[in-house]
């Protein structure tokens, strides 16, 4: 019969780790999109040059595939990277933390996208002062959870994963 190890729950990572993980994934992310705009801005620079009956929708045509292309890779870096990779996105590795279920396991597809989901809402509606809010959530909360935690029933958890045999 095989026996399956169960995972621990973890300790919640120091409120300070996640403020600066929150702050590494933004500047990833915001790098990322910034690859994505460049054929978009060269085009935009012929554009004004150029005058002409079609140059217009093709400005928009050319923003609506970056902004796709900026929404897709925000998905897999915050969905399908840590699906993967056990629950680390670049900046969770680099800050010795990961995104884990309520009870410590892997977290599944299903709370990544939520998770996500909430991030770009409330990043939408805050304008952007979302990364505010959250600091002082994860400072002042006893728990040092923010709302994608709230939302996804996940917790960010030092990495090590301790397996109960």
């Amino acid at each position: 019969m095989e026996q399956v190890a169960k995972i621990s729950r973890q300790p919640v990572a120091n409120p300070l780790k996640r403020i600066l993980v929150g702050l590494l994934d933004l500047v990833v992310v915001a790098l990322g999109c910034l690859l994505i705009s460049l054929p978009a801005i060269l085009v935009l620079v012929q554009a004004i040059k150029i005058e002409g009956p079609y140059t217009i929708l093709g400005l928009y045509l050319i923003a609506a595939i970056t902004g796709a292309g900026c929404v897709l890779f925000g998905i897999f870096y915050h969905v399908f990277l840590p699906y993967r990779f056990r629950g680390q996105t670049l900046g969770n590795a680099i800050m010795g933390t990961r995104i884990a279920g309520e009870n410590g396991e892997d977290p599944n597809l299903v709370s990544l996208l939520v998770r996500a989901s909430v991030l770009v809402v409330l990043e939408i509606f805050t304008f952007g002062l979302y990364y505010l809010a959250e600091a002082f959530c994860l400072v002042l909360t006893k728990g040092h959870t923010d709302m994608t935690d709230l939302f996804s029933s996940t917790y960010v958890s030092d990495f090590p994963i301790k397996e109960d045999e």
